[in-house]
């Protein structure tokens, strides 16, 4: 697992949670994990063949049956099993990582997701239509061509850093370099994969609507259309311009901005006169290039396939839902001075980030107009693990009698959050960008 953890203090007083706050002492960045390219062999023996799957509800009620948005799509679509895998396979673009990341509710908000995501999203579909489906996890082997349809790259060592970077167990050209010192194009690869299958008529036919090859347009020439030429703008507000230098530092003054304008204006005019006349009926893809999902629309027949579109070897069959070690996961901790004579109480939860995905979750306390109905309520003391308004963890303290500032104090108290999560990635990170 390749793990993440924040910790955030936080005050509530009166009603109000402060926002939380970084460690003052860190300053803001961001950092890009590199993981280790690792074979689908070695990924195959890390995460094993458990099954199990557990809740991020375990104790608490209200989060039962699948989410109405799932309900709701199965039913426009006619519960008809061929126009869900047009709607999956033709409207949810492939975000290349391994594992669960959103599941079926956030791939469908987002219209993107993992593999993982893509073929739960279309599991849950075919079983709320009320077809038997289940889940294929093992080695895919694609050829050079069906890679490049797929994901657009041909360079090696580029397919390699896509695949580390996502946690992908994958070989390409046959090895699995760890610093992806690979040279040369792509001439196969293999991959950790999951897939899907589903019972018609008793035969069970194979579907994965997250492998889908795509259509690269090329962009058109640019700088030809608009007439614009290397160093030409540096020209323009080097017109006149001054340099020299003050203090031994160098500087440059009086640049051109109304020559580098006009440059500019006209070129943006030439443009604009060479899209019109040109390319009049060109969408953005048409002009800057980019990738597009061709669609795939109902055979005669429907989409009915014993084997996967590529070569593929399966290790394990799921009858049920994807077990936690390809899931991704949020660990919540919390403490607050809550307990008896003030010391501090904690909870924590582990939750999972494909049931919760497009859900509000939050710190909440009792300082709202549901909870206060007399003064003394201002003194009795709550703090909340929420989702979507549903508590999933709660800290109390009473105020014993009928409360007040003499009694228990002023009705704030400070608390502290810490949040982990681990993306189900077999390698573990190898170097920061």
């Amino acid at each position: 697992m390749v793990s993440f953890r924040t910790w955030f203090p936080g005050l509530i007083v009166f009603g109000f949670c402060a926002a939380l706050h970084a460690q003052a002492q860190t300053l803001p960045s961001m950092r890009f994990e590199r993981g280790a390219l690792v074979s689908p062999s070695a990924a195959e023996t890390y995460y094993g063949s458990s099954t199990t799957r557990t809740s991020s509800f375990t104790g608490v009620s209200g989060f039962e049956g699948r989410p109405p948005e799932i309900v709701e799509q199965a039913r426009a679509l006619g519960n008809d099993i061929d126009l869900i895998y047009e709607y999956v396979r033709n409207q949810i673009d492939v975000e290349f990582a391994y594992g669960l990341r959103k599941g079926a509710l956030g791939a469908m908000i987002d219209q993107s997701g993992t593999p993982f995501d893509i073929n739960v999203l279309f599991v849950e579909l075919a079983r709320q239509a009320g077809y038997t489906a289940r889940y294929r996890i093992g080695t895919a082997t694609l050829t050079a061509q069906q890679f490049q349809d797929w994901t657009g790259l041909t360079h090696a060592a580029s397919a390699c850093r896509m695949l580390a970077f996502g946690g992908i167990p994958s070989q390409i050209n046959g090895v699995s370099p760890a610093d992806c010192n690979i040279a040369g194009s792509v001439t196969g690869v293999a991959i950790r994969h999951a897939w899907a299958e589903v019972q018609i008529s008793g035969t069970w036919y194979v579907f994965d609507p997250s492998f889908k090859p795509q259509d690269f347009a090329a962009r058109r020439n640019l700088e030809s259309d608009s007439g614009f030429t290397s160093g030409a703008a540096a020209t323009q507000a080097g017109t006149g311009i001054s340099s020299g230098s003050a203090s031994g530092r160098p500087y440059i003054s009086n640049v051109n901005t109304t020559a580098l304008d006009t440059y500019l204006s006209a070129r943006s005019v030439a443009l604009l006169t060479t899209l019109t006349s040109s390319a009049f009926s060109a969408d953005l893809r048409g002009v800057v290039g980019g990738p597009e999902i061709p669609p795939v629309y109902k055979p005669v027949g429907g989409f009915r396939s014993t084997s996967t579109p590529y070569t593929s070897v399966a290790s394990q069959t799921i009858t049920g839902d994807i077990p936690d070690q390809y899931r991704t996961g949020l660990a919540v901790a919390a403490s607050a001075p809550l307990g008896a004579g003030g010391v501090q109480a904690s909870f924590s939860r582990q939750l999972w980030v494909d049931e919760i995905y497009g859900r509000r979750l939050e710190f909440d306390s009792n300082f709202d107009a549901d909870h206060i109905v007399t003064s003394a309520d201002y003194y009795d003391l709550s703090f909340r693990l929420e989702l979507d308004d549903l508590p999933l963890n709660t800290l109390t303290r009473d105020c014993p009698g009928s409360g007040g500032p003499s009694g228990c104090g002023l009705p704030s108290f400070n608390y502290t959050a810490t949040l982990t999560v681990n993306h189900p990635y077999a390698a573990v990170p190898r170097q920061r960008l």
